[in-house]
């Protein structure tokens, strides 16, 4: 295959038939749209309990990433999960509890009923692209990352880093 045209959220691939001509706005057989997908590790530094089908369980992950000043709340995770991670996770955070948000910058609509733990643990989530409030958009789930510390986690890129309208 051959790489013929990008933009910054997508890239469409063509087959190697060179006379496949792209179609605006339409769909064709010779054009796959791959979504360009980013990784970043994560502390977790708590979650939100679940409703309906989860309610034993939880809804969401709550995230950061450490910066200059400590923690930096990066967003939450809701997806990604089979039910029996998520018990493992309710119950393995369950044991580190605290009262108070280990980072900062937490918005108040994130905070409503958020159980707060120690930023202990380590994850990995895929995601599309930094919001301008700099939290991770569609951060999708891969599993926790128990060969890393807290203290080793960072923006994967630079330019991440700064946020999407840095430059």
């Amino acid at each position: 295959m051959e790489r013929t045209r990008s933009t910054p959220k997508r890239v469409f691939w063509r087959s190697a038939k060179r006379s496949s001509a792209y179609e605006l706005g339409g769909r064709s057989g010779s054009w796959i749209k791959i979504k360009h997908q980013l990784h970043q590790e994560v502390v977790v530094i708590g979650w939100r309990a679940g409703q309906g089908s989860r309610t034993r369980s939880l809804a969401s992950l709550l995230l950061a990433v450490p910066g200059e000043d400590g923690l930096e709340y990066a967003g939450r995770v809701g997806t990604g999960f089979s039910d029996a991670q998520l018990a493992s996770i309710r119950e393995r955070l369950g044991k580190i509890e605290r009262q108070t948000p280990p980072a900062k910058n937490v918005p108040a609509v994130h905070r409503r009923d958020a159980h707060w733990v120690d930023p202990e643990y380590v994850a990995e989530v895929r995601y599309s692209e930094l919001t301008g409030e700099r939290l991770l958009r569609h951060p999708v789930w891969r599993g926790w990352r128990d060969d890393k510390q807290p203290d080793q986690v960072r923006w994967e890129a630079e330019d991440l880093a700064e946020g999407p309208d840095s430059k």
